[in-house]
């Protein structure tokens, strides 16, 4: 169910968050909390860097 959820959120953030190679990503959400994790991971898949 959880993996699930950050499937469609993951989805959600390719069809919806333009980002490119070499933009910068700033959140204030705890790395622990799940759509932290996702949005990091959709983060560095699409080439940008963490701050």
């Amino acid at each position: 169910m959880l993996l699930l959820m950050e499937l469609r959120l993951f989805l959600f953030l390719y069809n919806f968050v333009q980002v490119q190679p070499g933009d910068r990503l700033l959140s204030v959400l705890p790395s622990w909390h799940i759509y932290e994790r996702t949005i990091e991971y959709f983060a560095l898949s699409q080439g940008c860097t963490l701050i």
